[in-house]
């Protein structure tokens, strides 16, 4: 028998290919398209740069055993693993392919994982999991000698704090792909077709007989707006990309890079005027603070983190002068800026991405405190709010913090504010500002309560103590005692933040390198 030519083996290879790269076949391709989803390998397609993608473990097979039907042939093994650039910088990828068994992993598909894992850490690139489907295949995990030898989540936990991690459910997400979010600098969920917990309704109700719809038990809704578990929610698949292409664009390769500047056309030496007519003098009047922010960043534009959770504070990215930063803003249009234990948590991981990654921080404080009452209390606030003002104070990126109007009690601290000599590195404040332990309304309350029972004129005399307490609290006595470093007018923010931001960038390229991780 004549031996093969190259011909001949170049054609078997490709041959190869082309089956492995099939997925679950064209009538499970139309089922997702039919259901509004994409498939893994065009879901890459739309993340990565044309043409960039190299894959790893293209060849790898799988293959599982069903009762009463024959085995199912795996192609790569149900999931596809390899890397490309995003805006030309280099990126790691992992992506279930729903079309096999529902994307449900093996000990082999977790093993290309955690290689690719294993690469992103050593070369220093985001690894990004695009994520539908399950724990391990249960026909291997009921095996015990196959559950022994499932390897835990060290590749997951090594990857915090060093290279972005994002995660993005786009299926139903069950057992293992909540841990790939829980860890992640960035998770995503899309509405109607993206679900995370730990076991899915079939589960649940076989293990405890308890019938419970998929949406209320593992929804975007939910996750974005009751536990925070999500950062963003998107419409569909192609606007969940679209936002992980976004959001890296703010963040370096690595904890050992600085995050990247980009030029920038928004003058900055530009005032701010419109700030005058957003922000009431009255202090109690609430206001939008996303206008203010949007009045302050380069051409408005701003990268909401956990819009839709613990909505007391916005959190964001921003620019300023092409500068990244991360922005930390009480809302007063929402229940008056008052923190409570969602906008404690949401606050306290978005600190820990920007820590990790030397994002600068920009506090914009206007709060009365934290919420009070038994709901407050029975939600763990007194947790929530200790360990936020711990994440604050311990987060060694530069910070500057600007008191709009008011900074009441311990608040003022989980706010950014001054809490050290050396923390932030700049805290300035408008002319109006108010630091005091309580709202003066509060004080007279508490402090003055007889009086007022007594009093001919209890209304004038409330105003009087009100009055009284609000001048002791003013700005003004706190940058006598040196608590301020600057008061300035209200247009000039814009200009003061990136001359200071240019200022702090010394302090900020020495702290390269993994840092003492604030989350979880």
């Amino acid at each position: 028998m004549p031996a093969q030519g190259w011909d001949d083996y170049i054609a078997q290879l490709r041959h190869r290919k082309t089956e492995a790269r099939s997925q679950g076949g064209p009538e499970a391709i139309a089922r997702a398209h039919r259901r509004g989803k994409l498939t893994a390998r065009e879901r890459l397609t739309l993340l990565l740069d044309e043409d960039s993608f190299h894959e790893i473990g293209l060849l790898a097979e799988g293959s599982v055993d069903t009762p009463g039907k024959p085995a199912q042939h795996l192609p790569a093994d149900g999931v596809v693993t390899g890397w490309g650039t995003i805006h030309g910088r280099h990126v790691c990828v992992v992506a279930d392919d729903g079309t096999l068994v529902g994307g449900a992993a093996s000990l082999k598909n977790i093993a290309k994982r955690f290689r690719l894992r294993r690469l992103a850490l050593e070369q220093g690139y985001p690894f990004i999991g695009l994520y539908e489907g399950s724990a391990i295949r249960f026909q291997d995990s009921m095996q015990a000698r196959q559950m022994t030898q499932v390897p835990a989540f060290r590749e997951v936990t090594d990857c915090v704090g060093r290279i972005p991690q994002v995660a993005a459910m786009l299926g139903a997400c069950f057992g293992r792909p909540p841990i790939d979010g829980l860890y992640a600098d960035f998770t995503l969920m899309v509405k109607g077709s993206g679900f995370v917990g730990w076991s899915g309704p079939t589960l649940v109700r076989g293990g405890l007989g308890e019938e419970v719809d998929i949406d209320r038990l593992a929804g975007p809704d939910m996750h974005a707006r009751t536990t925070g578990f999500v950062d963003r929610v998107s419409s569909n698949e192609q606007e969940c990309i679209a936002a992980i292409r976004t959001f890296l664009t703010f963040l370096p390769q690595n904890c050992w890079e600085l995050p990247p500047r980009e030029p920038s056309t928004d003058d900055p030496n530009r005032l701010c005027p419109e700030l005058l007519d957003i922000v009431p003098t009255r202090l109690r009047k609430p206001y939008d603070v996303a206008r203010v922010i949007a009045a302050l960043v380069d051409h408005g534009q701003t990268f909401a983190y956990k819009p839709d959770f613990g909505q007391s504070v916005m959190t964001c990215l921003a620019r300023l002068d092409g500068r990244v930063v991360g922005i930390v803003a009480s809302q007063p249009d929402y229940q008056a800026g008052a923190l409570d234990w969602a906008s404690a948590a949401k606050v306290r991981r978005f600190i820990a991405v920007c820590d990790s990654f030397h994002i600068p921080l920009v506090f914009l404080q206007d709060q009365p405190g934290f919420l009070i009452g038994q709901q407050a209390e029975t939600s763990n606030m007194l947790y929530w709010g200790g360990t936020l003002i711990d994440a604050v104070e311990r987060a060694s990126t530069p910070k500057i913090t600007l008191i709009l109007r008011k900074a009441h009690g311990a608040a003022m601290w989980a706010m950014g504010g001054r809490g050290s000599p050396y923390s932030p590195d700049l805290q300035i404040a408008w002319p109006l500002a108010i630091v005091t332990g309580t709202g003066p309304t509060s004080a007279v309350y508490t402090v003055h309560s007889r009086e007022l029972q007594e009093a001919r004129d209890p209304d004038q005399l409330q105003a009087e103590l009100e009055a009284k307490y609000s001048r002791q609290g003013s700005v003004y006595e706190a940058a006598a005692a040196f608590g301020v470093d600057d008061i300035i007018e209200p247009p000039e923010t814009r200009r003061y933040l990136i001359r200071a931001l240019a200022f702090l960038c010394g302090k900020q390229a020495r702290q390269l390198g993994p840092k003492v991780r604030l989350f979880p």
